[in-house]
């Protein structure tokens, strides 16, 4: 992690450790980035959050989360997340494959698998696959799939989209079970 970065992250969470009633108005007030202009905020969130992720630890990503209450909207804070994440899949893959498998640590600001499931889901419709005899999200976090859908799951992706399908074809909360065995199994027009 940049040295800078984590001593402005290490002081903004300070403050809101020493004072969490006043931490979000202080933490506003005292930050750095207030004169910045917005995009070159966003880019240092952003920039911030990558950082933290690369670290693979757990009270920092929490950190993070608690440093970007000081944007405007729930949204924003989602944003700022997300982009992060496809970055570090771009950069570094492993510890993107970390936050991936405890993306429960980026609740509730972003759901990866909620993401990772309607991600799927655009991808099969335009695919020419049907909800019912395709697939079916049985939850915004849960699908059931079949070979042939999972297979054309497996075409194409991001380095992020491959590490959440892999991650929720693993995980048993989340895996994707087989329709293989019910029919019209095959996209339509195939």
């Amino acid at each position: 992690m940049n040295p800078i970065v984590y001593k402005k992250l290490t002081n903004l969470v300070m403050l809101q450790t020493l004072n969490p009633c006043g931490a979000k108005e202080r933490t506003v007030l005292m930050s750095p980035l207030k004169s910045l202009n917005s995009a070159r905020k966003e880019r240092l969130h952003t920039e911030v959050a990558l950082d933290v992720f690369k670290a693979r630890n757990p009270a920092l990503v929490i950190a993070v989360k608690n440093f970007l209450k000081v944007l405007p909207t729930p949204q924003a804070i989602e944003e700022v997340l997300k982009e992060a994440t496809y970055e570090l899949a771009e950069v570094d893959p492993e510890s993107c494959r970390w936050l991936v498998q405890n993306s429960l640590l980026l609740m509730p600001e972003l759901d990866l698998r909620a993401e990772a499931c309607t991600w799927a889901v655009q991808k099969l419709k335009a695919c020419g696959f049907e909800e019912g005899p395709d697939f079916h999200q049985e939850s915004r976090r849960r699908l059931q799939l079949s070979e042939v859908a999972k297979s054309q799951l497996q075409i194409g992706n991001s380095v992020l989209e491959e590490l959440m399908l892999e991650e929720l074809l693993s995980c048993s909360g989340s895996k994707l079970d087989d329709l293989s065995e019910q029919e019209g199994c095959t996209p339509r027009g195939s």
